[in-house]
């Protein structure tokens, strides 16, 4: 299962988020961040960070910047390559 998220900006709770996505992290799930338009995505870069030497459970998380492609492809590559 893939989530997709299209976001215009940060959430609110960093990291109440990050422990649901430790936790969802035994599951079948796969969460991709699309950041569009020019806001700062500092915290949804942070919810992309994953040291499991660190933190429970598997990195489920890929956080991408729209306008950081110029193409679809290259967008789709950035998105696939975790």
């Amino acid at each position: 299962t893939i989530l997709l998220l299209l976001t215009s900006g940060n959430v609110e709770d960093v990291q109440e988020t990050k422990q649901c996505l430790i936790d969802c992290s035994d599951d079948p799930l796969s969460v991709v961040i699309v950041g569009i338009g020019d806001a700062s995505f500092d915290s949804m870069e942070f919810l992309d960070e994953h040291d499991p030497a660190t933190e429970a459970g598997r990195d489920i998380t890929k956080f991408v910047k729209f306008d950081d492609y110029r193409s679809f492809n290259a967008l789709t590559q950035a998105v696939l390559d975790e």
